[in-house]
């Protein structure tokens, strides 16, 4: 099994992985599973996944549940299995502000979200 974490990704799935987002709607119709991403025991048995990708999502989490979170993931990687996780270097965004290859807008859209949902 691949598991995919999402938090209101762009394109919203990876096909061929299980997609759980926290807010995803009731019968999804891009099918994802809502679940809580801090324990995902709802969806996926210890040592199951072949694959976990996490896209963008500790940057909702306070650095205090790193530790937790990481290990709650971990656990559920079969023997072999691979964690990636994909998360937003706010370093580059800077460096691009400043050589001005980017404007504030899209500087604040790429750290803050689109501010369209109430978890933004």
């Amino acid at each position: 099994m691949k598991v995919n974490l999402l938090i209101d990704n762009p394109g919203g799935v990876r096909n061929g992985y299980l997609n759980i987002d926290p807010y995803a709607e009731p019968n999804d119709p891009a099918g994802r599973t809502q679940g809580d991403l801090t324990n995902i025991s709802h969806s996926v048995d210890d040592a199951e996944a072949s694959e976990i990708v996490a896209e963008d999502i500790l940057s909702y989490y306070p650095a205090n549940m790193m530790t937790s979170l990481l290990g709650s993931w971990v656990s559920k990687l079969a023997i072999g299995g691979k964690l990636t996780i994909s998360a937003l270097d706010h370093d580059e965004v800077a460096r691009s502000v400043f050589n001005h290859s980017i404007n504030s807008d899209q500087a604040n859209r790429l750290l803050h979200g689109e501010q369209s949902k109430d978890w933004d």
